[in-house]
């Protein structure tokens, strides 16, 4: 899996990288799809950092 060996060479694989109980997690839900659309990236739907929601309202 790409996340895990990205977590694994920047040193947080033991917190990052994989879907499991324990890891924190890190998300960005946009309206859209960000791979035919780059600027869906830009309007976050929701964010969750370390396991918790972030208010995305500006």
């Amino acid at each position: 899996m790409l996340r895990a060996a990205s977590a694994q060479v920047c040193g947080l694989a033991t917190r990052k990288g994989r879907f499991r109980a324990g890891y924190d997690a890190d998300l960005l839900l946009v309206d859209g799809n960000p791979l035919s659309d780059i600027g869906a990236l830009t309007h976050p739907v929701a964010v969750m950092v370390r396991g918790q929601w972030v208010d995305v309202a500006l």
